[in-house]
This record gives structure tokens, sequence and C-alpha cells, in this order.
């Protein structure tokens, strides 16, 4: 059985939609990864997830500190961890080692990108089923993987091309049982703010 990567139930006022918050983990303390390619907003999501202001990862990786959470009468730790560049020798040198840790892995990719240029959908494309397969030979079931499709708004017509990047991302289907992504602009502040309020919740 493969990990599900997952978008959710919730509607998020056109982003998307979303079923899991970090603080409903069963974990004191949770590991959360940030994969994607390069210049997808990998460092802008680590550090809205951390309340940080570290700067991107153009080679290798940044150490990040834990950070804790609270919300209410809830509390969750997220561990130290890595925000890794978007290049094909970070993929080699750091993902299996980033998934082994991993409770919750953000997988982002530009939607503007993954529409305009074939060469970039099928590096999305390549690295999710490179997720996929080696959740499958560890036998990381209990990975939470959580598709965010960034600079959302680059695109005009909404509904068409939500259904035109899930199409282009979806030739992975068979690799695993995968739902839509959530599609956002990591620059707008009422769309960071729902997604909090959904991933905190």
């Amino acid at each position: 059985m493969l990990p599900f990567i997952i978008g959710g139930v919730v509607l998020l006022a056109g982003m998307g939609v979303f079923r899991y918050s970090l603080l409903s983990s069963k974990k004191k303390e949770i590991y959360v990864s940030v994969l994607g390619p390069s210049s997808s907003g990998k460092t802008t999501l680590h550090n809205f997830l951390r309340n940080t202001s570290y700067r991107d990862a153009t080679i290798g990786h940044n150490d990040l500190d834990k950070v804790v959470i609270k919300k209410d009468s809830k509390k969750i730790t997220i561990k130290k961890g890595k925000d890794i560049a978007g290049t094909e020798q970070a993929v080699k040198a750091y993902y299996k080692d980033e998934i082994k840790l991993s409770d919750f892995c953000f997988f982002i990719f530009d939607s503007y990108l993954v529409l305009r240029n074939e060469t970039y959908s099928k590096e999305v494309n390549a690295r999710l089923n490179f997720i996929n397969k080696f959740c499958r030979n560890i036998n990381k079931e209990d990975i939470k993987i959580i598709l965010i499709a960034s600079h959302f708004d680059k695109l005009r017509d909404e509904q068409t091309n939500k259904k035109l990047i899930w199409e282009k991302i979806s030739k992975i289907a068979s690799e695993g049982k995968i739902n839509k992504p959530i599609y956002i602009d990591l620059t707008n502040k009422n769309q960071l703010d729902i997604l909090k309020k959904e991933l905190f919740k």
C-alpha cells in the first residue's frame, strides 16, 4: 500500500481542498519536509509553517531550528529540519533521508510552469514517482504527502487550469492514491491565513 498524496475535503476558498491538520497528529513532535523543484516556493512554505525568515537554499540545504506550534489547548513541536534546494543533485542527495524522517511531506510545484513547460511537467511527475516508489520500497505507509500548486495567481481561468494541472500530474496515479493539490498564491496573505487555519486546526 502506498502513502496518500492528499488534498482533503475542506474547501479553501477556491484554493482546493484539505483534510489533515498537523495538530491532529498523535505524536508530540513531528518531522515536516518540503520538497519540489527550484523556485516553487519551498523556503516560503517553510517560513510560513515555522513562522521564520530563512533565506532560499539555492545549493544543498539550510538547517532549520525546531519550533513549537500552539493553538488553544493544542501544542506540537516541528522538529529540526532541512530546507532542501530544488536541484536534481538535491533529489539524489537528500530526498531519501527526508522521506524516511517525515511524518508530513509537502511537495510543492509551480502551477504555471507545469502547464507551460513540458520539461518541467515531466520533472514534477518524475519526482512524485520517485517519492511514491521509495515509500513503497521502505514500507513508509504512515507519511502524509500534501501537494501544493504554487504561483496559481499567474493563471486566469481557475477551474479550467485546475483541471489541466490535475491532468498533467495524475499520470502517476498508478503509483499510489493521489488526490488533487491545494492551489495557492504563497504571497497572498488571505490565502495563507486560510491555509494556516486548516493546517493548525
